[in-house]
């Protein structure tokens, strides 16, 4: 194979054809591996390239004579191989294509890395500044990366155009060999070259309007973490630094992420310069809404970072100041009030979660820290009323009664409150009495009827909770439930209770309906072996059988759990 020109690689027409994605593409998966195979073993010889085609050698059982052509923006190709004189884009083809892009990498590499920019020693007056030659081609490949970047469009794997996949797929090989480059600066501790090169990137691609695609956003981070090691190198000092940081930061428009990750890893005296300013922009914001929702990305991003500064420092003034000015959402109160505690400022929780409450009633975490204050304070009255009304507009879910039922222990009282919320749900029963079928006949599943069932189940009067579900229209789960309680004492109405259950389930069809009614049946063998009357399952089974003869895929299941 020829010597690779040391000179920076200019590209020609069979750069714009020759890549990976466009050989797996001509050649598909299983040749393109056999191609991988053939170049891996060194069988591609006397590579050439004119820029308009390429021509190769590759040895095997024989020796093939292959070319590749850039076809008005195509890749095509033809090999003297029986494959090839078939018109097959063959395995040797796809050697071909390989070895020139790994001769292109290693020229391209050999341009930058190499102690001499172009390998040829000029005169001391001729030569460019340190890293001068470099640095242009660092740019370069910046430029083309960023044209492509901006050429993406989001593309979905099951519809998205071929062209854009590729073009993903491009911008993420080449991507991943800038980087490659940028890690083999750092290792040879070219930091300076590393700063001038990853700055220049970062300034065209920090504002760019893809940077939160996926490959975009990978690249950017990748970027970051080059520049990191150029920062932490010195190369260049803080006030410097921070400079470039702010810069970025006043011009991102959508890539807060992205400095959010850099900032994160600036050394200490930077980040404590970057944290008086960030405080100073802070002040002048107003106050947010309780409640508003409106998202200022930048202000979010100054808080985060400022409050992440504060407690790296443990600095709980500055982190109370900040959270006294971020408060807006359910968690900053919760945040906000925590950190009231901590300071000893009891005086300001109960008016915060007052306004909290009204702003949102329906947070039941809000709701049981308003109520805890106010027995705190001595309301004891108050808090029951605040966790009462919650559990009457939501009594359907369990957080609410949870809170209701912490609170009155707490005040000694669950006794009395819990008999409260039996009437409370029992009047709200008889009320729904008469809605109990649809319009043709069809019952309802009861749901306050179940309501009942479960507050009783999950506060220990199973009993009760058993005798109020009997005639009842509930879930399979909460039937299941009771039953498995009562089989330990009368497995024989447990089992009764299942096989009505199975009764219904018969009656719908499908691959979910016959596994349910398999599940029912096994749960009814249980609870008849243990109430010592197997054969009254086996009755049940033939019963279905003959009723569900034309079921086949119930009886598959059953034969197959031996029923």
């Amino acid at each position: 194979m020829p010597r690779p020109n040391s000179k920076a690689h200019t590209k020609t027409p069979i750069d714009d054809v020759v890549t990976v994605n466009e050989l797996r593409i001509m050649a598909g998966n299983r040749t393109f591996h056999w191609g991988e195979a053939v170049f891996q073993s060194g069988a591609v010889h006397q590579l050439h390239s004119d820029g308009e085609e390429l021509t190769g050698e590759v040895y095997g059982p024989q020796v093939y004579y292959a070319r590749l052509i850039n076809d008005t923006n195509f890749l095509d190709g033809e090999c003297d191989c029986p494959d090839g004189l078939e018109g097959v884009f063959c395995k040797h083809l796809v050697a071909l294509g390989l070895a020139y892009l790994d001769q292109q990498n290693h020229t391209l590499r050999k341009s930058i890395l190499s102690p001499s920019a172009n390998g040829m020693a000029r005169p001391p007056k001729a030569n460019p500044p340190a890293g001068g030659v470099k640095l242009r081609e660092l740019k370069r490949m910046v430029d083309k990366l960023l044209l492509m970047s901006l050429n993406l469009e989001e593309c979905d794997d099951e519809f998205g155009e071929e062209a854009e996949i590729n073009d993903y797929i491009k911008f993420t090989d080449q991507g991943v060999e800038f980087l490659d480059v940028l890690q083999q600066l750092a290792d040879q501790e070219e930091f300076k070259l590393l700063w001038n090169a990853t700055v220049y990137a970062l300034d065209c691609f920090i504002d760019n309007f893809n940077a939160q695609m996926d490959v975009v956003h990978d690249f950017i981070i990748g970027l970051g973490n080059s520049f990191l090691d150029a920062v932490h190198a010195k190369v260049k000092s803080n006030n410097v630094v921070l400079n470039v940081f702010t810069a970025w930061e006043n011009k991102s428009q959508v890539s807060c992420d992205h400095l959010s990750v850099i900032l994160k890893e600036l050394p200490a005296e930077v980040r404590a310069r970057w944290a008086v300013a960030a405080l100073e922009k802070l002040r002048g914001y107003p106050p947010y809404e309780l409640g508003s929702f409106d998202y200022d990305r930048e202000r979010r991003y100054i808080e985060k970072h400022l409050l992440d500064w504060a407690i790296e420092r443990k600095d709980s003034e500055l982190k109370l100041e900040v959270l006294e000015k971020k408060v807006c959402t359910e968690s900053d109160v919760i945040e906000l009030a925590a950190e009231y505690r901590c300071h000893g400022m009891q005086e300001k929780i109960l008016p915060l979660l007052i306004r909290a409450h009204e702003t949102f009633n329906d947070d039941w975490e809000i709701t049981k820290l308003l109520a805890e204050e106010l027995l705190m304070a001595g309301r004891h009255e108050e808090a029951l009323n605040v966790v009462w009304e919650e559990f009457t507009d939501d009594y359907m879910n369990e957080a609410p009664l949870a809170n209701l039922e912490a609170i009155s222990r707490q005040a000694n009282c669950w006794k009395f409150v819990y008999q409260k919320v039996l009437d409370f749900l029992a009047a709200l029963d008889r009320k729904e009495y008469l809605h109990r079928h649809d319009a043709f006949g069809r019952p309802y599943i009861d749901d306050i009827r179940q309501r009942r069932v479960e507050v009783l189940f999950t506060h220990g009067d199973q009993q009760a909770a058993w005798k109020l579900a009997q005639g009842a229209y509930l879930s399979d789960d909460c039937w299941l439930k009771l039953a498995e309680w009562r089989s330990k004492k009368s497995p024989k109405a447990a089992a009764s209770a299942i096989n009505s259950l199975i009764e219904s389930a018969l009656h719908k069809t499908g691959k979910n309906a016959n596994s349910h009614v398999i599940e029912l049946l096994m749960v009814y063998r249980r609870y008849l072996k243990m109430a010592d009357n197997e054969a009254e399952f086996a009755v049940c089974c033939a019963n279905i059988r003959q009723r569900c003869k034309r079921r086949q895929r119930l009886l598959e299941q059953m034969d197959a759990a031996k029923m």
